[in-house]
């Protein structure tokens, strides 16, 4: 016959220990009580130190894991890997620029503003009206401040500078990240394009003619640069990535217009500059 004496005490272990205590200071009466009831709180207290430790163990264990999966998951799914994909938030943000625009007016009320608006789209000037608390009307804008004071100064009018913040690559997503980036200049790129068309046109160093084919092949180089983009943002659709979409498509779109000759227009050169103005400021 087999023997579970040592698993039955081994499993009433902390009882017969206890018990065991209890009889060894009985005969000491209230004092030895005492010291058994010191000894149990000492007990208490080492288990639970001993509990808290292994709890903390399990947590900084399952923390650790969490942490490992997380580097392999990005490994595995990101083209370019979890090293070069931190270094790729470690760099800098895209620094933006300023332009410098020349207003013709500050208006209390839209009416106002959009009747001077029409009148320097009469002359050859953008028109476009910008809203920062007033409404200011905008001519033409330079990337040089000296430049946009010597229009200013002449015409009586004031610089206003517009301050251009590119995209930051964080608000894009890996699948679409490196997509997007191909278009993060595409403001300070159409801007100079335009802008150098409108000069050249205003100087008559081009004709219309000349300056519609420059526009056309802008036009083309642009609808390239953003096609990437335009076919994959519904991959990581958000608010964000949306509103980048509609900024770049309705660029787009004013390069179209300009091709348009079907539309009524003050002149080519008043729409070329209200285009640029109106892309700069998206």
């Amino acid at each position: 016959m087999e023997d579970y004496s040592d698993f039955y005490f081994g499993k009433y272990k902390k009882e017969r220990e206890s018990k065991e205590k209890d009889e060894t200071y009985s005969h000491l009466g209230d004092e030895g009580k005492s010291h058994v009831e010191d000894t149990r709180k000492i007990e208490k207290k080492e288990k639970i130190k001993q509990d808290f430790k292994h709890k903390y163990l399990t947590v900084i264990c399952v923390l650790c894991i969490s942490v490992a999966l997380l580097f392999l998951s990005v490994e595995y799914f990101s083209p370019i890997g979890i090293v070069n994909e931190i270094k790729s938030f470690s760099k800098s943000e895209t620094k933006g620029f300023s332009l410098y625009a020349v207003s013709f007016g500050t208006f209390e009320n839209l009416e106002a503003a959009r009747n001077s608006a029409m009148a320097i789209r009469s002359s050859g000037g953008g028109g476009y009206i910008l809203f920062d608390g007033v409404y200011k009307v905008l001519a033409s804008a330079y990337k040089s401040e000296e430049d946009a004071s010597k229009i200013a100064n002449i015409n009586t009018a004031k610089v206003v500078e517009i301050k251009i913040t590119p995209p930051s690559e964080k608000d894009f997503s890996i699948k679409i990240r490196d997509s997007a980036k191909k278009t993060f200049s595409f403001k300070e790129s159409l801007f100079e394009t335009l802008y150098d068309i409108s000069t050249k046109l205003d100087l008559g160093e081009i004709t219309k003619e000349e300056a519609i084919a420059r526009i056309k092949i802008a036009r083309d180089d642009f609808k390239l640069q953003i096609e990437d983009y335009i076919d994959n943002y519904k991959q990581d659709s958000n608010d964000k990535t949306l509103s980048y979409c509609a900024k770049l498509t309705t660029a787009l779109e004013l390069l179209n217009n300009l091709l348009n000759e079907k539309l009524e227009r003050p002149s080519l050169l008043a729409d070329i500059r209200y285009s640029y103005l109106v892309i700069v400021n998206l």
